[in-house]
């Protein structure tokens, strides 16, 4: 068995993962992830991410997974995991994603964005 470490989530319900350390096969199983790395005091998130089947996305599906890419580059070593149905894990992720604030969950901006002043001029 992996380590059970704890992240809260905003509302301050506490969610508790199983941690393993990188590589590790996981379960077929519908949940929530956070690829994360050890730190003085625990495990610090990088990406928090869920999926229908665990299994599939992050071991079948670990070469086209962008989130486990990024973390790979800050040094992700461990995955942890929360299983949870469907509607429990959307809810649950989003919710995380947000308290935690993962630096690999950030979407870079592409150049030929619209700015808020571009749509209101376009509105008009």
């Amino acid at each position: 068995m992996g380590h059970l470490w704890t992240w809260p989530g905003l509302n301050g319900q506490e969610y508790t993962f199983e941690v393993y350390q990188i590589p590790v096969v996981l379960p077929p199983e519908s949940g929530v992830y956070i690829i994360c790395r050890a730190v003085q005091k625990g495990f610090a998130p990088l990406y928090v991410g869920e999926a229908g089947d665990l299994f599939e996305r992050l071991n079948t599906g670990a070469k086209e997974h962008k989130g486990l890419q990024r973390a790979s580059r800050l040094g992700a070593e461990h995955i942890g995991f929360l299983r949870c149905g469907p509607t429990d894990r959307f809810r649950i992720e989003t919710e995380l994603r947000h308290s935690l604030n993962p630096p690999c969950n950030k979407q870079p901006v592409p150049r030929n964005a619209l700015s808020l002043f571009d749509i209101e001029n376009q509105i008009k």
